[in-house]
């Protein structure tokens, strides 16, 4: 039996050697299609019926990790583990022809490391006797793939909220997967690529890589170029991606140089012409080379890669997106974390500072409420101010336009005002020429630290993190003075806090610190409590002032209305009286002129007493004595006696009793009226209506004398008397008057107060 196998090993050797002769001298289309076999990537061995190799191709020794010349002659099961071995021979034998069989068995590698390959076995019918063709692809990586991809799986339910990605994720990886089988379930990787059209074949015959190639139309369609085009390896490059054109060439030209056993390797992306559709490909040649070592052919293939790089990069991003998402949760859960524990601790500093500011304002507010001079106001609030931070003295400064002038400060524990103090009489400005950033600090109102005032340079700090540096020989006259005095009084840390009213900047309050200070958020709200307080001071303070002020004018307004009636009309009423008294003289009328003498002695002694009155702010002497309606009508008849004026007094409705002011300035318009017919309007008749409406009083008063412009401006008080008055009794004044048909007063007291 052994001698009958040797004679078949013989034999099968003989043909085997016949067989590879054939091939060397053929030049047919099968020797073309060997070459190609003899290429391709996935491992081919071509096995005798008794198991022993007779012929692998290069990827197949590459896989096992041995050189071409060890498989041919061993046996299969020499290349893989024990357990492998003793099923392989009944294996092939049992393969028929015109069937394939295919398993996936563990492997050793050359290296002693084990793998795993997808086997298909195929008998073929040949004439020497028959061959088995084993077609085989390692599953090693994927393998390991999948079992990261289980790892990875198993370990992305993090929470509730990442569910979808996972499930995105694995269905993506499930997609994954079914390309990759699609790539690897093939019967023959060839055959397959060439009834699918998968892979394109290249041809070059030429050591001149330039001279045009025969490629197959796979292979064109692949690159995107036109079936009938004439390839060349310039036609060739330009379809390569700009970015991978030089690595690629580089590629081809050592493989043409015997580099590397004339193999080429290269995985790279194409940019077709006609559209500018990238596309990835893998693609595997070889150079064949004369005796001189010139290479006289170049044979490979291209697999468009396309889907498979899509499927990577797509992995891959789902991957990072999957690690961003976790980072971006645990990023949100640490916010969450640190909000809940700022919340926490701004809530039990809300809760100290509320009572703070409530001890502080209530103290504060009751020393407002029990000062009784307004002016001291201010001091309060200073002091306050002074306890509560701990600091060395306190300023306030009021906004006078476009500058902050000194209205109190505190210092050594005694408050003193501007003309107390008695130092820089320099004011800050609030715009114009100022060191840097202090018009900003003013405008934002926020407060302002001045860190230490003895350095140079000094460092503002505004509100909002902004700083700025203050050099001594950049300051202007009133910092730099400001400066100096403060340093003498020990002063280094300054808190400046703006007073606002009506969002707009009205002053400023300048705390000073022996030392320097870092200020908390409470000292930061304290102070902006406090400093409305001051400027609610400030306020009651100007407008205190400007009471006292209204005051003194309306006693003013008041002595002049009262001298220009009871002094001036009273006069002007003497003087009539004396001019008559004139004429009736120079008529030798001497009766007549004694008793307009007379009258006027008598106007000039009433005269007197109301201007007596009117300094001690007592009523007119008329009214002391009767009603208004009666004392208007005495006033007429004493005032038109003996002249050429008739005047004619009506009172309609029933007479009420007013207030004692208005009684009084309705007389005093009514001894206006009558004095200026009399002097100036030279007028014959004069009437005079008192009303006593249901809602109203109307004082009309008519003359036909030369009347005036009301909107003229004259030297005399009357007519301004006579508005004054009825705006101090909210009533309304109408004038009607022209230079020729005399003049008209109404006077209205709507809503009059019955007493």
């Amino acid at each position: 039996m052994d001698s009958d196998l040797k004679a078949d090993d013989s034999c099968q050797s003989k043909d085997g050697m016949n067989l590879q002769r054939e091939i060397g001298g053929s030049r047919s289309r099968g020797e073309f299609l060997e070459l190609v076999f003899a290429h391709l990537t996935d491992a081919i061995f071509v096995v005798e019926p008794d198991g022993r190799i007779i012929d692998a191709n290069p990827a197949a020794c590459s896989m096992l990790g041995h050189s071409s010349d060890e498989p041919p002659g061993k046996r299969p099961y020499g290349f893989v583990t024990n357990v492998f071995g003793k099923d392989m021979l009944e294996l092939i034998r049992s393969t028929k022809r015109g069937t394939t069989v295919t398993v996936q068995r563990a492997y050793r590698r050359g290296t002693g490391e084990n793998g795993i390959m997808d086997l298909r076995l195929a008998r073929l019918g040949c004439p020497g006797g028959d061959l088995l063709v084993a077609s085989c692809r390692d599953l090693t990586e994927q393998k390991q793939l999948e079992e990261r991809l289980r790892d990875l799986n198993e370990r992305r339910s993090i929470e509730e909220e990442l569910r979808r990605l996972n499930v995105e994720l694995s269905q993506q990886a499930a997609h994954l997967r079914q390309v990759n089988q699609s790539l690897l379930d093939s019967e023959q990787r060839l055959r397959l690529a060439i009834e699918t059209g998968r892979i394109g074949l290249w041809v070059w015959n030429s050591t001149d890589v330039t001279n045009s190639g025969d490629w197959s139309n796979r292979l064109k369609e692949i690159f995107g170029l036109p079936l009938d085009a004439e390839v060349t390896h310039d036609m060739f490059l330009k379809c390569v991606h700009q970015e991978d054109r030089e690595r690629v060439n580089q590629s081809v030209m050592q493989a043409l140089e015997g580099m590397n056993g004339g193999e080429y390797r290269a995985e790279y992306r194409t940019v077709h012409p006609r559209d500018g559709s990238e596309h990835w490909v893998t693609a595997r040649g070889q150079a064949f080379f004369d005796s001189e070592g010139r290479a006289i052919r170049f044979i490979g293939m291209v697999m468009d890669i396309t889907e498979r790089k899509r499927a990577e990069e797509e992995s891959i991003r789902l991957n990072l997106e999957l690690e961003q998402r976790i980072a971006e949760r645990t990023a949100a859960l640490a916010q969450i974390n640190r909000a809940l524990e700022l919340e926490i601790e701004g809530r039990k500093n809300a809760e100290h500072l509320a009572r703070g500011q409530l001890e502080a304002l209530a103290h504060t507010l009751d020393l407002l409420a029990q000062e009784s001079d307004p002016d001291k106001l201010p001091k309060h609030v200073l002091y306050t101010i002074l306890s509560q931070l701990g600091a060395a003295s306190v300023t306030i400064r009021e906004r006078n336009e476009e500058s902050l002038d000194p209205l109190g400060i505190i210092e050594e524990g005694h408050f003193k005002t501007r003309r107390e103090a008695g130092y820089f009489a320099g004011t800050l400005p609030v715009s114009g020429p100022a060191p840097p950033l202090w018009v900003e600090a003013l405008q934002t109102g926020e407060h302002t630290v001045i860190e230490d005032i003895n350095r140079e340079p000094t460092r503002i700090i505004l509100a909002d993190g902004r700083t700025a540096i203050w050099h001594q020989k950049d300051l202007t006259r009133p910092f730099a003075d400001l400066k100096v005095h403060l340093s003498a009084q020990g002063v280094r840390g300054l808190l400046i806090s703006p007073m606002i009213l009506a969002g707009r900047l009205d002053g400023i309050i300048g705390i000073g610190f022996t030392g320097t200070r870092v200020f908390g958020r409470e000292e930061i709200d304290l102070t902006k409590a406090l400093a409305a307080q001051a400027m609610l001071a400030v306020q009651l303070m100007r407008l205190s002032q400007q009471g006292r002020r209204a005051a003194v004018i309306a006693e003013r307004n008041r002595l002049a209305r009262d001298i220009h009636d009871a002094l001036a009309q009273g006069l002007t009423a003497v003087i009539v009286q004396l001019e008559a008294a004139k004429d009736a003289q120079s008529q030798n009328l001497f009766n007549d002129a004694a008793g307009h003498v007379e009258r006027a002695s008598d106007l000039a002694r009433e005269s007197l007493a109301e201007a007596r009155r009117s300094v001690h702010a007592l009523r007119p002497l008329v009214l002391a004595e009767t009603n208004l309606c009666a004392a208007l009508e005495k006033l007429m008849a004493k005032m038109t006696m003996d002249t050429n004026l008739r005047g004619e007094f009506k009172v309609e409705g029933d007479p009420q009793a007013l207030p004692q002011d208005w009684e009084e300035n309705l007389l005093r318009i009514g001894q206006e009226v009558l004095t200026n017919a009399l002097r100036h309007a030279r007028a014959s008749h004069l009437k005079m209506l008192l009303a006593f409406d249901s809602d109203a009083v109307r004082l009309e008063l008519s003359d036909d004398g030369c009347g005036f412009d009301p909107a003229g401006r004259y030297d005399g008080f009357g007519l301004q008397s006579i508005k004054e008055r009825v705006e101090a009794m909210d009533g309304q004044l109408t004038v009607r008057s022209a230079p020729e048909p005399g003049t008209e007063i109404f006077v209205l007291l709507p809503k009059y107060p019955r007493l």
